[in-house]
C-alpha cells in the first residue's frame, strides 16, 4: 500500500493514492475515432492483414489502415467494449474504436480493461459503445512514466502467472475427461473382470469381448422411439408433463424438468418418453457433444420433447435403461453413430436405422447393473473434480 490517499470523488474508484489525480480519458489519449468501413470485396480469407471489428478478428484484407502501436475498442455488437493493444499493421473497421496515447500504452490497456467498457453500452438492440463514453469518462490517473511502467510490468507478470495457472488446469480437466471416456468406453466393451475369459466379438471395431456376452442389434432388446398407444388421449390431455426442449438437456445427462405443459399442447407433433426412457439427441452438433439422458429423473410419469431425440426404451430383463444410457457415452456409439449420420452440412442426424440396427455386445442383465452403477460413481466423482478445477479457474 501507498502511505497515504485520497477521497477520488467517483464510486468505482474510490480512494486513490495521494500524489494520483482523476482525470477524463480525454486528457491522455489523441483522440477516439471510428476506423473506416470495408466492403465484403474488399475481404480476402488469405489476406495479409487482421481486420478487427466489434468482436475482435472478423476477417482479413490485403490492405491496412493502421500501423504502430494503438488501442482498439469493439464499438458495437455482444462484446462492444472489449480491448486489444496491437502493434502491427491492420484494418481497424468502422465498427471498432481507435485511440493513441502519449502515455505508457500497456498501463492505459490496463487501465481500460479494468473499467469493462461493455457494461457502459447503450443496451439497444445492439449494444453500442460510443467514442464520447470513452472520452468523457473519468480515470484514476499516474503522471509519472516510470510508475506507470511498473504498474504495467507488474500486472504484465501477474496475468502472465494466472494465465499459466489455467492452462495447466485446463490440462487437468481434459486429462480427467479422457480418463472419464476411458472408464466408460472399457466398462461397455470389457466388463469389470480383468480375469474374464474372452471371445472374438466377430465385429472389427469391438474387438474381443468377455466370453459369456452376446452380440445384439440393439432392436432385438429395445423399443426405439415408442409411440404413445399405451396412452387414452381423453384421460390425460388436460395432465401437465415435462417438455424437454433441447437445452433442457445437459452434455453429462442432467435434464432441466421445470417446463410442464398440458399434454393437449404436446400430442401432435413432439417426441413422446416416459419416465426411465433413455432419449439421445440425434442432430448434429448435439449428438457429437453427447446431449441426452436416462429420464430417472423425470418429473411425470411420461412427457414429450424436442423432435431432435430419438428414444430407448430396453425390454425387460435385456437391457438395462442405465446401462445403456452409459453406452450411449461410449466412443463406440458415439464415432460409429458421427461416421453413419445423413443429411446435408449443419443438419445431419443419426438415422432410426441406425439406432435399430446398432451392434453391441451385451453381459447379462445382473451385471449390466453392476456396470450401470460402477460407471454412476466413478463418473460422478470424475465430474465432481471436473468442477472443482472449473471453479479454481
Amino acid at each position: 500500500r501507498y502511505k497515504t490517499y485520497k477521497p477520488s470523488g467517483i464510486d468505482w474508484i474510490g480512494e486513490v493514492p495521494e500524489h494520483w489525480e482523476v482525470k477524463r480519458l480525454k486528457h491522455i489519449l489523441l483522440g477516439v475515432n471510428s476506423g473506416d468501413g470495408i466492403s465484403n470485396n474488399e475481404m480476402e480469407e488469405d489476406g495479409e492483414f487482421e481486420i478487427y471489428g466489434g468482436n475482435g478478428v472478423m476477417g482479413y484484407t490485403n490492405k491496412f489502415n493502421s500501423e504502430g502501436e494503438v488501442i482498439v475498442i469493439g464499438r458495437v455488437g455482444a462484446k462492444c467494449g472489449v480491448t486489444y493493444l496491437l502493434d502491427q499493421k491492420l484494418w481497424i473497421s468502422d465498427n471498432a474504436l481507435q485511440t493513441r496515447t502519449y502515455q505508457n500504452y500497456k498501463y492505459l490497456y490496463y487501465l481500460l480493461v479494468a473499467i469493462d467498457f461493455n457494461q457502459y453500452a447503450n443496451q439497444n438492440a445492439q449494444p453500442l459503445i460510443t467514442g464520447t463514453i470513452v472520452k468523457n469518462f473519468p480515470i484514476p490517473f499516474v503522471k509519472s512514466k516510470e510508475e506507470q511502467l511498473t504498474i504495467a510490468n507488474y500486472l504484465d507478470e501477474q496475468t502472465q502467472k494466472i494465465d499459466r495457472l489455467i492452462a495447466n488446469k485446463k490440462a487437468q480437466a481434459e486429462k480427467l475427461k479422457e480418463l472419464r471416456q476411458i472408464e466408460i468406453n472399457h466398462a461397455v466393451t470389457k466388463g469389470l473382470n480383468p480375469s474374464a475369459e474372452m471371445k472374438d466379438s466377430g465385429i472389427e471395431w469391438l474387438g474381443k469381448i468377455p466370453k459369456h456376452w452376446e452380440v445384439k442389434r440393439l432392436k432385438n432388446v429395445a423399443d426405439i422411439n415408442a409411440t404413445k398407444q399405451e396412452l387414452k388421449y381423453e384421460e390425460v390431455k388436460d395432465r401437465e408433463v415435462v417438455f424437454l426442449a433441447m437445452e433442457s438437456v445437459s452434455e453429462n445427462g442432467q435434464i432441466d424438468n421445470s417446463e410442464k405443459r398440458p399434454v393437449s399442447e404436446l400430442w401432435e407433433g413432439f417426441t413422446y418418453f416416459q419416465k426411465n426412457d433413455v432419449i439421445i439427441a440425434k442432430i448434429t452438433p448435439c449428438f457429437e457433444n453427447g446431449k441426452g439422458a436416462w429420464l430417472n429423473n423425470l418429473e411425470s410419469d411420461f412427457g414429450f420433447g424436442s423432435t431432435e431425440f430419438h428414444t430407448v426404451r430396453g425390454h425387460k430383463n435385456r437391457l438395462d435403461n442405465h446401462y445403456f444410457y452409459h453406452v450411449t457415452k461410449s466412443d463406440v456409439f458415439m464415432k460409429i453413430g458421427e461416421a453413419f449420420m445423413t443429411g446435408s452440412a449443419g443438419q445431419k442426424r443419426v438415422s432410426t436405422n441406425f439406432v435399430l440396427t446398432f451392434k453391441l455386445a451385451f453381459p447379462p442383465i445382473k451385471e449390466q447393473i453392476e456396470i450401470s452403477n460402477y460407471l454412476q460413481k466413478r463418473t460422478t466423482a470424475i465430474d465432481q473434480l471436473i468442477k472443482n478445477i472449473e471453479a479454481q479457474i
